[in-house]
């Protein structure tokens, strides 16, 4: 059993305190985090987890916001991808690395303001040969797909030409009058179960894969889509 949470944190410096106290999110395998306004003043012994391994790619001191994390339990074995820079997409990855489980692991954090650059800076991305193994993708990529514009329309056109699936179907960001699926899973790991639970008490979505298809054994991987942090 492995578990995973995505979640769009704006400003991880802001909410360590209560990420630190909230099950839900502290006693994951793999944490992730969008949008963690990180910079070089944000030193890593002041956000260290005990029995996590803390990866982070900041946007820099320049402008404020965007930056990626993932925190890893010190026990699983994974190797670090190097990307070619995809614009001004942030991509972080890792090859998680288990006795019987092997996969590619993308964090993306896409700005508003490059919404529309998307697709072309994924088709950068793609080229990457590493991608070519079994993967999962989860991030912020402010790109709605709870609506039908050409942009999405695009974005899934060349995903699915690469063999990748989206699979969050329920609204992540919901506001007084609109909602929106921005925080997207995508997978080139086929044949997956999936089944969407939302809990009222904390405001998660667990979407649920199974990996039999590729490993040769029973094992499954829990994602939890968690609605960002005000």
């Amino acid at each position: 059993m492995l578990s995973i949470v995505h979640l769009n944190i704006r400003s991880l410096a802001k909410h360590f305190d209560e990420f630190r106290i909230t099950p839900e999110l502290a006693s994951n395998d793999i944490i992730c985090f969008s949008e963690t306004w990180f910079n070089s003043s944000h030193t890593a012994n002041s956000f260290q987890l005990p029995g996590y391994v803390l990866i982070r790619k900041d946007r820099g001191v320049t402008s404020r916001g965007g930056g990626v994390a993932i925190y890893i339990k010190q026990n699983i074995k994974f190797e670090k991808i190097d990307f070619a820079k995809c614009g001004e997409t942030e991509i972080l990855g890792i090859e998680v690395i288990m006795a019987h489980l092997r996969f590619c692991l993308v964090l993306v954090y896409n700005p508003p303001s490059v919404a529309s650059k998307l697709k072309s800076n994924f088709e950068q991305l793609l080229k990457a040969k590493v991608l070519r193994k079994p993967t999962i993708m989860v991030g912020d990529f402010n790109l709605d797909w709870s609506t039908n514009s050409v942009l999405k329309e695009s974005f899934e056109t060349l995903m699915s030409l690469n063999q990748y699936s989206q699979l969050v179907t329920e609204y992540t960001r919901c506001f007084k009058n609109s909602s929106t699926i921005i925080d997207l899973l995508f997978t080139n790991i086929q044949n997956l179960a999936s089944e969407h639970m939302s809990s009222k008490q904390t405001s998660v979505t667990i979407l649920q894969l199974n990996l039999e298809p590729i490993v040769n054994l029973q094992s499954q991987l829990f994602l939890h889509h968690q609605k960002s942090f005000s």
